[in-house]
């Protein structure tokens, strides 16, 4: 059986360490919160579609998927998931979901396009200044609301295009810091180029389901927290209290115990995690949580699905999954 996992360097391992222990005891703060989130959502709100269709909802109840599987069958890998290195935590996720969200492009469009790794400090910056108006200032943390009308108006940096510097926490502070306009309008117009097109607010488990079955992960950004590594049955256990965006990229309502599986900012730091099915190691980073956790993070009204299309057509991923990539 293959093995598909991008690891981690030690060094990576112990910055994820410090930072979900900067997280647990509210020492690192990385969102905003839920009085923020609603009142900045009531001014942005015309952005977004409100929800899934009832169409897609209905036909993906009672559904899994994994969209690891389709980063594996595009990419023959998993994709990078180094740590965090300040509360930059709303870039990451939506790092994660613009990088899942390509390689469901590519599987579904049968073309073997170039991928790209995403460079989150633009994402930082171009949230908190562009769309929060600089609002958080000097403090670390951002909104999921604000991110997700950041893919789709500045666009995405790669981090392959000459003279981007390496993530760093001082290059996401500054960048993302009353300052950083400078840093960000260099690279707009490069950014511009790379647009999400769209982003629905997730307003519930079901479609949440309806997402994931399509290929569209979804940022989730709450103060819902974790064990740090999963119980005997697999699961990571719903506790303490983190303000975090991470993203959500993997579905299973054919389980008996219905779960999401979420990728998490911080490298390989939750134990590892192997397939109910066939026992196949899981992505590094990787939480997998019950669906009453996956719920009450919905019910803070942070949680964005991301979409290559203008709108969220059906799609077919499991037919798509079964193709060759010519």
């Amino acid at each position: 059986m293959p093995d598909f996992r991008t690891f981690n360097t030690l060094g990576e391992i112990g910055q994820g360490m410090r930072v979900a222990e900067a997280y647990s005891k509210g020492e690192l703060i990385g969102w905003g919160g839920e009085e923020l989130a609603r009142e900045a959502f009531s001014v942005i709100k015309s952005s977004f579609y409100d929800g899934l269709s009832d169409h897609l909802v209905k036909n993906a109840a009672g559904r899994k998927m994994f969209l690891w599987d389709v980063v594996r069958k595009v990419l023959g890998k998993d994709t990078q998931n180094y740590p965090q290195e300040i509360g930059d935590c709303v870039s990451f996720g939506a790092k994660n979901a613009t990088e899942y969200l390509t390689c469901c492009e590519i599987l579904i469009g049968g073309e073997r396009e170039k991928f790209r790794n995403v460079f989150p400090p633009y994402y930082y910056g171009t949230g908190r200044l562009y769309v929060g108006g600089g609002r958080m200032g000097n403090e670390d943390g951002s909104l999921g609301s604000w991110m997700a009308e950041a893919v789709m108006k500045y666009g995405t940096l790669f981090a392959d295009e000459k003279d981007v510097p390496r993530y760093a926490g001082s290059v996401a502070k500054s960048w993302g810091g009353p300052n950083g306009r400078s840093s960000v309008d260099k690279w707009k117009p490069t950014a511009e180029k790379f647009k999400v097109k769209s982003a629905a607010k997730i307003n519930s488990w079901a479609e949440l389901v309806a997402a994931i079955v399509n290929g569209y992960p979804c940022t989730v950004a709450s103060n819902q927290g974790f064990a740090m590594t999963p119980d005997s049955n697999g699961f990571h256990a719903a506790q303490g209290n983190w303000s975090h965006q991470m993203c959500i990229v993997g579905v299973d309502e054919e389980h008996a115990t219905p779960h999401a599986y979420i990728i998490n900012n911080w490298g390989d730091v939750h134990g590892q995690l192997k397939s109910f099915y066939d026992n196949s190691p899981l992505p590094v980073g990787l939480i997998r949580a019950k669906k009453s956790a996956i719920e009450r993070m919905i019910a803070a009204d942070e949680t964005f699905a991301y979409s290559q299309f203008d709108g969220f057509p059906e799609q077919d991923l499991d037919a798509a999954l079964f193709k060759l990539i010519g």
